[in-house]
């Protein structure tokens, strides 16, 4: 599946939306990308990213029950590098963390 995505100039992130209330940040807050399939809405010091398409290899609904349930399993994408990176996820992983203590 194809979703719409920007690239951070400075640490190199490609970052995506999910769904309509996924708000993503690339690890150094540079940019941000929200709206999932409704809508695209960017974020960014500086100059405004570019926003291209890139394949995903998940359905709609699975990457939306990635983000519903915090799985974050598509929240890792390749940079230039070859080398895989975590998107930045801190508030999400405290809140996973709390819930399975609580489960």
């Amino acid at each position: 599946m194809k979703v719409n995505a920007v690239k951070c100039e400075k640490c190199k992130n490609v970052i995506y939306s999910r769904s309509v209330h996924d708000y993503r940040e690339c690890i150094c807050g540079n940019i941000a990308i929200d709206g999932g399939f409704d809508y695209t809405k960017l974020c960014f010091i500086g100059k405004k990213p570019k926003i291209f398409q890139i394949e995903v290899n998940a359905t709609k609904r699975e990457l939306y029950n990635d983000w519903n349930h915090i799985n974050n399993k598509f929240g890792l994408i390749k940079d230039e590098d070859d080398k895989i990176i975590q998107l930045n996820d801190k508030k999400f992983s405290f809140f996973k963390r709390l819930f399975k203590r609580n489960v």
